[in-house]
């Protein structure tokens, strides 16, 4: 079934009586259940890094006037709000922190439904589900970072000037003016980045686009000439104010607007620390390869124009033009990748939406009609196969990985470091990058030439990275078990380029890359949902997954426990105790401290301490201190150096990033607990 639309006109609708759920309504509605599920999962197991709590303490010291701590002012100025909002009815509980954004995460994955009358049911539905699958989108919604709020913005905005466009109501007008406002201004300090992608987009389609008649580029400068600016730029002013104040309650967050737009412009010459370069491009890479895959061909069938639709003359190709800004955006967020310093991990949705995009275009040919007139099922039972083999393929990798990882300390020496993968997979993305502008701007017969230059600085690469292994000790230190993972990897290969030509033999190419694609899905597909899970879920603070550059310990939980049980111990209350704290009072211990209101935040102890409790910097010699204390040291978090990894590590920190090296902690610190608190002698 062809489930594409050809011009810009509503989907059809059937008159009804009343009110009838549709299957399609259903489908729509078990996506966002999933989604909301799954992104409230475990949501406050974990503490909050130190971005997180800097949002989280903004919000809560503006709605606690008691709280120990200055103000301070958030960088996301519209999640300000939300958080504040949050915080005063559900308290402040991390998981309370992270739940507006992880709400507005799962109401993304419903925002293509708007695009449904432009798109079609097919592609609005596969939009959805594509966005409920990244685990990009999944793991930004679990934490506290701003991309989220701009992706919703985004997507809301362009609805809402199409919708202009093609009604020439005012207040769709000011909607879209508003939400781009509030996108460029109060989102997140990169915000602006996310509207520049749009623009980059809308021009790249205007530009490259077969619109012969003119009847986009005259569309759209009447809906500009027509366009209520002189209305729209005060109400959207007036509604960034009440934002940002949270409703007039709090007037000093309108200074959030200027943290936005000053550490948006300082992200360009700013690496935050241990950040890789081109960070949201590897990111990317490595957690959605389904999306890399498919948003290639879907790439290609743009550039070709080749989408089994007949346009009618006189009409808008709106599939064209979505493909189009999407290869346009793109290809700037691999240039913003490039040169963005400052971005940070959830920065990755600059690829995932114009990916997600393309790989809709893509997987919606899977379903049309099969037009050599092979059986239905011929495709699905290659699909199986290659899925079978795909799973004998990844199997035997990992296995191979442990058996190189268990004799890793035989031929340790024998070199080959990360940084060589990470070389690899940037050249992989501008060959794809500059076989869709070439082909795009230029003609798609020149475009292959992108794929052989990088193909050879690929290979070069490689062998740089491999032949220092294949050395006379290396050889022999190779265990005769990874021998056979290897040989079994090579023939279920083998068996893959087979299992195609004898498809193609039977009916044609087509129905056999129908199959193997279908296959390749469902594969990739289960590898997102894996990577997703284990990373926002079950590993969110495992610093060896790149997601995670300085996350947080888990330890830190104990730590607040231990801190309630000594207050209720000497005062008789949770809170109450009086504690001294040398730490940033916008760090992640300033947030696991918010409730003990009588904290002090020093830079320095001094001789005269001698409050109930004490976290200080680990230190040799312990400092000197106005009473007799007990100590727990402890992390607030931890990195993992990279160069530590090897060439024959990569296997098995691809599949379950548990590197041999262990993690480093960062920010040692000692909780002392005065002696007569603790319950022990001091002169013991």
């Amino acid at each position: 079934m062809d489930m594409t639309q050809d011009h810009l006109s509503p989907a059809p609708q059937t008159s009804t009586s009343g009110f009838v759920i549709t299957a399609e309504m259903l489908i729509y509605a078990l996506i966002f259940l999933l989604a909301l599920l799954t992104r409230v999962a475990d949501l406050g197991k974990f503490p909050l890094d130190g971005g997180e709590a800097r949002e989280a303490l903004a919000a809560y010291r503006a709605i606690t006037p008691e709280a120990a701590g200055s103000a301070i002012t958030s960088s996301q100025p519209l999640a300000f709000s939300f958080n504040a909002i949050a915080l005063t009815i559900g308290g402040a509980d991390n998981g309370v922190a992270r739940l507006p954004t992880a709400l507005l995460g799962a109401l993304i994955v419903l925002i293509p439904l708007l695009y449904r009358r432009w798109l079609g049911v097919g592609i609005a539905l596969l939009l959805s589900i594509g966005l409920a699958l990244s685990p990009v989108l999944f793991m930004s919604s679990r934490e506290m970072g701003g991309a989220v709020w701009s992706t919703a913005l985004a997507l809301l905005s362009v609805w809402l000037i199409g919708r202009y466009i093609e009604s020439a109501r005012a207040s769709f007008a000011i909607g879209g003016t508003t939400t781009f406002a509030l996108l460029v201004l109060m989102a997140e300090p990169a915000g602006f980045l996310m509207a520049i992608l749009l623009i980059v987009g809308i021009l790249f389609a205007l530009t490259t686009g077969d619109d012969e008649n003119n009847i986009l580029r005259t569309t759209l400068a009447e809906a500009r000439a027509a366009f209520p600016i002189m209305s729209a730029l005060p109400i959207a002013g007036l509604v960034i104010i009440a934002l940002a104040t949270v409703f007039l309650i709090y007037p000093s967050g309108i200074s959030g607007i200027a943290e936005v737009v000053g550490r948006g412009l300082r992200g360009f010459i700013t690496r935050p620390d241990h950040n890789p370069l081109a960070y949201p491009l590897l990111l990317s890479l490595l957690h959605e390869p389904l999306f890399w895959v498919f948003g290639t061909a879907g790439a290609y069938l743009v550039i070709v124009d080749d989408f089994g639709i007949a346009e009618g003359e006189g009409t808008l190709p709106p599939l064209r033009i979505f493909g189009r800004i999407c290869i346009g955006w793109f290809v700037g967020a691999v240039l913003l990748s490039l040169l963005y310093a400052g971005a940070q991990n959830d920065s990755a949705l600059w690829l995932t939406l114009p990916l997600v995009g393309l790989s809709a275009l893509a997987v919606n040919r899977l379903f049309a009609p099969i037009r050599s007139g092979a059986p239905a099922y011929v495709p699905l039972l290659h699909a199986v196969a290659s899925i079978a083999i795909l799973s004998i393929i990844a199997i035997n990798l990992m296995m191979a990985g442990r058996s190189l990882a268990q004799y890793a300390p035989t031929f340790a020496s024998a070199g080959g470091q990360i940084s060589d993968v990470f070389l690899l997979g940037l050249i992989v993305a501008l060959s794809i990058t500059a076989y869709i502008v070439i082909g795009g701007l230029v003609s798609l017969r020149a475009a292959p030439l992108a794929f052989i230059v990088g193909g050879l600085i690929f290979l070069f690469i490689l062998v740089r990275s491999v032949v220092p292994l294949l050395t006379t000790d290396f050889l022999n230190a190779v265990p005769p078990q990874l021998l056979l993972r290897l040989l079994m990897v090579g023939f279920a290969t083998a068996l893959f380029v087979i299992s195609f030509f004898l498809a193609g033999s039977m009916y044609d190419n087509g129905t056999a890359w129908r199959g193997m694609a279908l296959g390749a899905l469902l594969f990739l597909t289960a590898y997102s949902l894996r990577v997703g899970w284990q990373a926002g879920v079950i590993e969110p603070d495992n610093a060896a997954d790149l997601w995670h550059i300085n996350p947080a310990g888990r330890n830190l939980t104990l730590i607040e426990d231990t801190l309630e049980e000594a207050s209720l111990r000497s005062v008789g209350s949770r809170y109450d105790m009086d504690i001294v704290a040398q730490t940033a009072d916008d760090s992640t211990i300033a947030w696991l401290l918010r409730r003990f209101h009588k904290t002090e935040f020093v830079s320095e102890l001094s001789s005269t301490v001698n409050t109930r409790a004490v976290i200080a910097k680990l230190q040799e010699p312990e400092p000197s201190l106005g009473a007799a204390y007990v100590g727990q040291e402890f992390a607030s978090s931890y990195i993992w150096d990279r160069a530590t990894i090897q060439t024959f590590d990569l296997l098995t920190w691809l599949y379950d990033h548990q590197p041999r090296v262990q993690l480093t902690p960062l920010d040692k610190m000692v909780l002392y607990v005065r002696s007569d608190v603790y319950g022990v002698d001091a002169g013991k």
